[in-house]
């Protein structure tokens, strides 16, 4: 299901998500999900570490890995 602006959401729930899946999702460590090396990558961590709270980068951290882990795992 698509939204009106081309987003597919993603259900909140775990067991939901991954009953309406098909196929076994594989164990993925956090070692698994690498983030680009470029200097484009470090140049934004860079200045994002600078404007934002630790709080928001952490949460951006964390929804880049879960975000990672379900193009994997889906």
């Amino acid at each position: 299901m698509t939204t009106e602006y081309g987003f597919t959401p993603v259900l909140r729930s775990q067991e939901k998500l991954l009953k309406e899946h098909n196929k076994d999702s594989p164990y993925i460590s956090i070692d698994d999900i690498a983030v680009p090396d470029t200097p484009v990558v470090q140049a934004v961590e860079q200045y994002v570490k600078k404007e934002l709270s630790p709080e928001t980068f952490r949460h951006s951290v964390r929804a880049y890995y879960y975000g990672m882990f379900l193009q994997i795992a889906l």
